[in-house]
């Protein structure tokens, strides 16, 4: 991940759920509504990580972020 520029702003946070099928994952993700974001100078982060546990469970993790690059201003 590149670093949050002198300035800037990030916003995230954490997902968690078992996995069932690909499709629920991914609406849980567009439910959060961070892909509708209106700036134009910003970069998406992501990270997944999924966990085997016994009787076959899967513990799937998703970070979202947004980097917010805010310009710094000329004195």
């Amino acid at each position: 991940m590149n670093e949050v520029p002198e300035g800037g702003d990030i916003y995230g946070f954490p997902l968690n759920m078992p996995y069932t099928n690909i499709d629920k994952i991914w609406q849980e993700v567009k439910n959060t509504d961070i892909h509708n974001i209106q700036n134009d100078d910003v970069e998406y982060v992501l990270a997944v990580g999924v966990y085997a546990y016994d009787h076959f469970v899967l513990s799937v993790w998703i970070f979202v972020g947004v980097i917010f690059n805010k310009p710094i201003k000329a004195r």
